[in-house]
């Protein structure tokens, strides 16, 4: 399972890095905001390898000979990955970003918030939740 309207996490985490680029007249800031990119590149990488099919098709092919794994064991690693990924976000010092980083941050911690709430909803963004036992 992966966040519902991760494509707009995406979106943002991305226009946050090109954010990051520098802008003439705009300072870098710092520490701050490259642990936040390197926590959303951590994010996307993990992601690939638990979600295989998702990365592939995003059209990242470094694991395209693998399938998702279905198992509640791997839900739980879900999990436990969107709950480290919202305390790492959250120690990240939001007066230290920009205002597009500060907004990626708190999407990004909002989508974590969200996957987190739904676990307990057996078969929430999975093929599963209409299926019949």
């Amino acid at each position: 399972m992966f966040p519902r309207n991760f494509h707009l996490l995406r979106t943002l985490v991305l226009a946050a890095l090109v954010g990051m680029c520098g802008v003439p007249g705009q300072a870098q800031q710092g520490s701050a905001a490259q642990r936040a990119a390197a926590l959303y590149d951590e994010y996307w990488s993990r992601t690939a390898q638990m979600y295989p099919e998702w990365a592939t098709y995003r059209g990242d092919e470094r694991f395209a000979d693998r399938l998702n794994d279905g198992s509640p064991e791997a839900r739980e690693r879900g999990v436990a990955l969107a709950r480290e990924m919202l305390a790492r976000v959250q120690a990240i010092p939001r007066e230290e970003l920009s205002a597009t980083e500060r907004i990626s941050a708190e999407v990004f911690a909002r989508q974590m918030r969200e996957w987190i709430a739904m676990d307990r909803f057996t078969g929430y963004g999975t093929m599963t939740v209409n299926a019949s036992p």
